[in-house]
């Protein structure tokens, strides 16, 4: 994967060690495209490690509510039985990836 030289790579245990909220990670990576983009470099690669996600505590917080109502279940179900934070942050993802957090879970 590094053969691609990529311009950033987003490592779980890095996000992890560094206890990045959502925000941080996303400033990150604003900074990084407006630094190439003041370069007049206007393309890049960024790798993302498998399980990012779940490094995030925001994220973290959300699988773990959503981890305890019984799958599958209707997302106008799963709404109100999540905190305002977590609700707020479901709600703001694309409906793929709230699609896929509702699917049933494989032991």
């Amino acid at each position: 994967a590094l053969q691609t030289k990529p311009n950033m790579l987003l490592l779980t245990e890095e996000v992890e060690d560094k206890r990045m909220s959502l925000r941080e990670l996303v400033n990150e990576i604003a900074d990084m495209v407006v630094r190439r983009a003041a370069d007049g470099n206007n393309f890049g690669t960024i790798l993302v490690a498998e399980g990012l996600l779940t490094a995030i505590p925001e994220f973290r917080s959300l699988i773990s509510e959503i981890e305890a109502i019984p799958m599958p279940t209707p997302e106008q179900e799963v709404l109100p039985q999540l905190t305002q934070w977590s609700r707020a942050l479901f709600q703001s993802l694309p409906d793929f990836l709230r699609s896929e957090l509702l699917l049933e879970r494989q032991s």
